[in-house]
């Protein structure tokens, strides 16, 4: 089944390589650089899940999470980071987040530092994702 994903990351090495690795498991991916950008997507694009970094200019993941579950509560996000903290896992579960992942360290400094995509990416298997959940609320 066909997952509608959007990853917002304002790196866009980091957002390129995820959207087209999850684009290689069959999935439809709509990608942003930034959380004012997400949300101009999910007007006019449904999404089941929004894969979001943490830490980002001008609208940071928490940010994005709280309007999100706010305004598309059948929307499943997942704050992905590499700068976790058992703060921030608490604060984005108690806001709504369906889960909270560390991003490995090493591939989003490769990210951050190369010129073009990490060479590594899709060697292993790609990443199980939810389904949307059923049913789906009638205010989606």
């Amino acid at each position: 089944m066909e997952v509608r994903l959007l990853v917002v990351d304002d790196n866009a090495v980091f957002r390129e390589e995820l959207g087209g690795l999850l684009e290689g498991e069959g999935h439809s991916v709509a990608l942003a650089a930034s959380g004012p950008k997400a949300l101009e997507i999910l007007a006019t694009q449904p999404a089941d899940v929004v894969l979001t970094d943490l830490k980002m200019p001008r609208m940071g993941g928490l940010a994005l999470l709280t309007q999100i579950t706010g305004t598309y509560p059948e929307i499943l996000v997942v704050v992905i980071t590499g700068y976790a903290t058992i703060d921030t896992a608490v604060e984005a579960m108690r806001l709504g987040a369906f889960d909270y992942l560390r991003s490995p360290a090493g591939s989003r400094r490769s990210a951050r530092s190369s010129n073009g995509p990490n060479r590594n990416a899709g060697s292993g298997p790609g990443p199980e994702l939810p389904g949307p959940r059923a049913p789906f609320s009638a205010a989606g």
